[in-house]
């Protein structure tokens, strides 16, 4: 997020200083009017830029509206509001403590090189002369300068140092920042003892009816505890009984942090409100501490930029602002803000473009998968749908809650109805469905159900070395006409043209198709030795009884099982042809009536006209 801040000084006709903020999400300005007695008369308006260094750190602050420390109160009018880069916002110096100064001229101040060298007094400043003061502040603005210089120096050797880490670690800037924030925070986790755990599980069991005001105390609580047996036999005994009450110990803890481990787009909301309004509430102590110090005047405003949005536009100043905004602009303070929150809605809302059906699954997906990386803290992963009990909620431990259940669970890209599409849409930008952790227990209760799913290994076989082959039922006499019938299949594939070819020059009718040369006519080959399938044994016969024989073999005649795949599509084949010689005979006998009839009419149309030829003569 970047930051710009700029102090307009005495921009007329008001004369007034103005402080400009300027974020990616929202706009912020403060008008700090001058006391009289600082600022008699007009200052030329100028604007005081921050330095380059400023706005190359400016991304590392955390709040979008955290201003740097005002100035001393005398160098008020001379002085500019610029931020601090690099600094975290926990490293930003709180204002300091106000204290009452006299107004000092150009004439009064002492050079920079004569103020470094005077020491600081130790006097109380009560008890100080006019010179002694001016020596004080002259000492006192030179040390400033040296610790502003001190401190870049830090922040520049802190940003080269960050930048390192993030490199050799491969993470962001940003993650260093964070992770450098919560270190302080971060203590060993101390797991509850079991006496503790019946205790809170008593206490649970206790006080779950009774209202806040009348809960039993701690002590007849633990006496309670001492009474029952089974409590006792678990906590000295039984280790199996106190791993269940630990669990339903820790399924009741997690159960009231559910809600806090949610990840949606509310969640992002809050978190920006709460940020904004300790933002006002800074912007406003700052401007109290400026007109307690030096009596001037200042107002600032912060409007949405949504009507639906769950922050509230509000004002703050210190001053006659309502005066102020009668008179020049005829509106009160009240509804300024008000003419600025509408502005700012309006043309937010003209900017943005509604999303079309056809962009919507893929707006949805990529809610899905942000989502799961922000809760995760990981980036590149992808969405396993079929496979998300195992791969993302086992594994994983997190889940989608809220999905439509009028909406099977499928990529958003699959949905075919635009109704879905919508409906899915909006539950995920409105974040009724987000993705949350899991708590213990029903991480075990999807560990359970995927065990019960699992396959079980079958037993080792007894007979597991050697070959394991089909064995086929003997052929049959009756059978032989059959399986005579199916062996003539041939399935059509690249060379089935060379098999009926073959076949055909087997059988001495001539030259096959496609060139086949014809083959010479064979006594033997009147009756030819079957082929059976290659797992029976009566086809290891038939070929010994060959090789014995000596006859050639050019056609291998397939034998088929009844039953099996190639005898079903022969059937299916016979079948076919057998319908479409019924069609073409009823076609045959439905052209023969018609051409009955038509001669039939062809006759009586002609004894038609022969009768009128004769009335006519």
């Amino acid at each position: 997020m970047v930051n710009y801040a700029w102090l307009v000084k005495g921009v007329k006709p008001f004369g007034c200083y103005i402080y400009l903020s300027c974020t990616s999400n929202s706009m912020f300005f403060t008008m700090l009017a001058p006391a009289p007695a600082l600022s008699p008369a007009p200052i030329p308006a100028t604007i005081v830029e921050p330095s380059a260094a400023a706005l190359a750190g400016a991304d590392n602050f955390c709040s979008p509206l955290v201003a740097p420390p005002i100035p001393a109160p005398v160098e008020l009018a001379t002085a500019a509001l610029t931020s601090v880069g690099g600094l975290p916002s926990s490293s930003v110096v709180a204002p300091p403590i106000p204290i009452s100064v006299a107004e000092i001229t150009g004439a009064d101040s002492l050079p920079s090189s004569a103020a470094a060298a005077l020491p600081l007094p130790k006097r109380k400043r009560g008890k100080m002369g006019a010179e002694e003061k001016k020596a004080a502040r002259a000492a006192a603005k030179a040390m400033s300068k040296k610790i502003m210089q001190a401190i870049q120096g830090y922040v520049e050797k802190s940003n080269e140092m960050v930048d390192q880490i993030a490199k050799d670690q491969g993470i962001s800037a940003d993650s260093v920042h964070q992770l450098a924030g919560q270190l302080s925070a971060i203590k060993s986790k101390r797991a509850s003892s079991n006496w503790n755990v019946l205790v809170s599980l008593k206490s649970m069991e206790l006080n779950e009816d009774r209202p806040s005001g009348s809960k039993i105390p701690l002590a007849e609580i633990q006496d309670a505890v001492h009474d029952d047996e089974d409590f006792m036999h678990a906590l000295r005994s039984d280790k199996g009984k106190m791993k269940k009450f630990r669990e339903e110990f820790e399924d009741a803890k997690e159960e009231d942090q559910k809600t806090v481990m949610c990840v949606s787009t509310r969640v992002a909301a809050l978190g920006a409100g709460k940020s904004l309004s300790a933002c006002q509430g800074e912007q406003r102590e700052r401007i109290d501490y400026i007109n307690h110090t030096t009596g001037a005047w200042g107002f600032g405003v912060i409007a949405c930029t949504s009507y639906s949005s769950t922050i509230q536009t509000g004002f703050f100043g210190r001053g006659n602002i309502d005066g102020f905004t009668c008179k020049s602009f005829n509106v009160s303070v009240q509804e300024f803000s008000c003419l600025l929150e509408d502005y700012a809605c309006t043309s937010v809302t003209l900017s943005k473009k509604k999303i079309p059906t056809s962009n919507m699954p893929s707006a949805t997906a990529k809610f899905i998968l942000d989502g799961r990386c922000q809760l995760m803290k990981t980036s590149n992963i992808m969405m396993s749908y079929s496979c998300y009990d195992q791969d993302i909620k086992a594994a994983e431990g997190v889940m989608v809650e809220g999905w439509p259940d009028d909406i099977d669970f499928c990529a958003p890209l699959k949905l075919k109805v635009a109704l879905q599409i919508k409906i899915l849409y909006e539950s995920w930008k409105s974040g009724n469905t987000h993705w949350r952790v899991m708590t213990a227990a029903e991480k075990r209760l999807v560990k359970e159900e995927l065990a019960e799913r699992k396959p079980t290994i079958r037993a080792k076989r007894s007979d597991a070395r050697g070959s394991h082959k089909w064995k086929s039922k003997p052929v049959s006499d009756d059978e032989d006409a059959e399986d005579d019938d199916e062996a003539d299949y041939q399935p059509m594939g690249s060379c089935a043209w060379k098999r009926r070819g073959a076949a055909d020059a087997d059988n001495g009718k001539g030259v096959g198709k496609k060139g086949v040369p014809k083959r010479r006519f064979n006594a033997a080959d009147d009756e030819e030795p079957e082929q059976p399938s290659k797992k029976s044994e009566a086809s290891k016969l038939v070929k010994k009884a060959a090789k014995k024989s000596s006859i050639p073999i050019t056609a291998k005649g397939k034998k088929f099982r009844p039953g099996s795949k190639a005898s079903i599509v022969e059937a299916q084949m016979a079948e076919t042809r057998a319908q479409l010689k019924e069609m073409c005979q009823e076609r045959a006998q439905e052209e023969e009536e018609e051409d009955d009839s038509v001669v039939l009419l062809t006759l009586v149309m002609l004894v038609l006209l022969s009768f009128a030829i004769l009335i006519m003569t």
